[in-house]
């Protein structure tokens, strides 16, 4: 296996004016209908289905539309609208009563210790014990009456909803009798292989990556004594990284303290803060600061690095505390409750403990003439021809003519409409545009077999 340069895939010929010229648009969409679409199994199958669907138009459709305004009567019904509310609440009822069963177990508030406990120990978890009784016998007499209300409900709304549920039975009778059911179930178990093939094959490729990872990126870094972390999350609501190295030290004053609450466990032992391990020799945990010198994609689609690097510009702005250039409604969770990277976050490796910070990213700072995050971020993918147009833009044009009840690649109205609708969606940077910002540095390490 051998490196290629990023310059060679730049120069390489590529239809960059698909997206600018009409008669180039022309000459790619139909090599790409003819040969990449025609033979991908999911697209034929769209195909058939859409065929089915249009040749039965008239007796699928009146089916379809008696369906789906039945279904509108339905939603604006009011009785529908509080079955639904009565459906939510006993859901919360019925967990209540769940969490407060287990509550009243025997065993559930004793202290866990062999000792007998204090007389005023015992009166308390009599105490509470009692409390939560006639806590469950309330919620047990609310579960009750909202299994009461929505009986008297599911009555009052059934004449309407088994109008609707016929209507529909009639409509997907039909679609079965014409086969798009199977093909669809067909079609949707091919979506699912393929996807958890990829996503073994990418598992895959980052461990082929890794010693390249470690023989031309590493070394870069050799004065920190860096480590290479694999499949990093940090509780981020939008990502994991594949590859990071890092510089571990020891934890700052005050924080060994914190670690149970950072890592989530209650169990820590006692620590010896001189070398951050556990006390307990049979279970010795190490941990360590980490200050990220570097991340590493692994995409094995050199086209999917242009998505890679458009999660990581807002990975690191949240990272980084860049408030200004990220969603913080997308990075809310449990734990950053405001989408704000404010908390220690911790990941294990190898019996090590690593615990990050906002401050693990000062490494990271925006290109003054780009204003992107572009030191000290690499990708490695195999050595391959570049798409005119992002992956993602290509499935949206695969979609649109796979549901299409009528092809016309011949007619120049139809080509017209299809280019300035495919110009219209495919705003952001193409994937050659995107490796274009690292062609000066050594960022990009590219892998061939052959």
């Amino acid at each position: 296996m051998s490196l290629r340069l990023l310059q060679e895939v730049l120069e390489k010929q590529v239809r960059r004016d698909v997206l600018e010229c009409k008669d180039v648009f022309v000459q790619w969409i139909k090599d790409v209908y003819f040969t990449s679409m025609q033979k991908n199994s999911v697209f034929r199958l769209r195909r058939e289905i859409t065929d089915i669907t249009t040749q039965n138009a008239d007796r699928l459709e009146p089916l379809r539309q008696e369906a789906d305004a039945l279904m509108e009567e339905v939603e604006r019904c009011p009785i529908v609208a509080e079955l639904k509310d009565i459906e939510r609440k006993l859901l919360c009822a019925n967990e209540a009563c769940k969490g407060l069963m287990i509550a009243s177990h025997p065993d559930w508030r004793r202290p866990k210790t062999k000792a007998s406990p204090e007389p005023e120990d015992e009166a308390k978890i009599a105490a509470q014990k009692l409390r939560i009784q006639q806590s469950l016998l309330e919620a047990n007499n609310r579960r009750q009456a909202l299994e009461t209300q929505l009986q008297a409900l599911q009555i009052q709304a059934n004449p309407l909803l088994s109008l609707h549920t016929g209507a529909r039975d009639k409509y997907e009778q039909l679609r079965a009798e014409l086969g798009i059911t199977k093909m669809e179930a067909e079609k949707d178990h091919i979506l699912v292989t393929q996807g958890h093939d990829r996503q073994s094959k990418g598992r895959l490729f980052e461990e082929i990556c890794l010693p390249v990872i470690h023989e031309h990126i590493v070394p870069k870094y050799a004065e920190h004594d860096p480590v290479v972390l694999c499949n990093v999350s940090l509780r981020c609501p939008r990502g994991e990284f594949d590859m990071v190295i890092v510089k571990a030290d020891d934890l700052p004053d005050g924080l060994l303290d914190q670690v149970s609450k950072i890592t989530g466990k209650d169990d820590q032992q006692p620590m010896d803060a001189a070398n951050n391990t556990n006390t307990n020799t049979d279970s010795r945990q190490v941990y360590k600061y980490a200050t990220v010198l570097a991340m590493v994609e692994a995409k094995k689609n050199i086209n999917d690095i242009a998505d890679g690097f458009d999660i990581r510009q807002e990975n690191l702005s949240f990272y980084t505390q860049d408030l200004t250039n990220y969603d913080l409604a997308l990075y809310k969770n449990k734990y950053f409750r405001d989408g704000i990277f404010d908390k220690h976050v911790s990941h294990v490796q190898n019996g090590t403990t690593y615990i990050f910070d906002h401050n693990s990213f000062k490494q990271f700072q925006r290109d003054p003439v780009s204003n992107l995050f572009l030191d000290h971020l690499y990708f490695t993918s195999r050595f391959n021809e570049l798409s005119p147009i992002r992956n993602g833009d290509f499935g949206r044009l695969q979609s649109r003519l796979a549901s299409d009840p009528s092809i016309e690649l011949d007619s120049d109205e139809y080509l017209d409409d299809l280019f300035e609708w495919l110009r219209k969606i495919s705003v952001r940077p193409t994937p050659r545009e995107v490796l274009y910002l690292f062609k000066d540095q050594q960022s990009v390490l590219l892998l061939d077999d052959s």
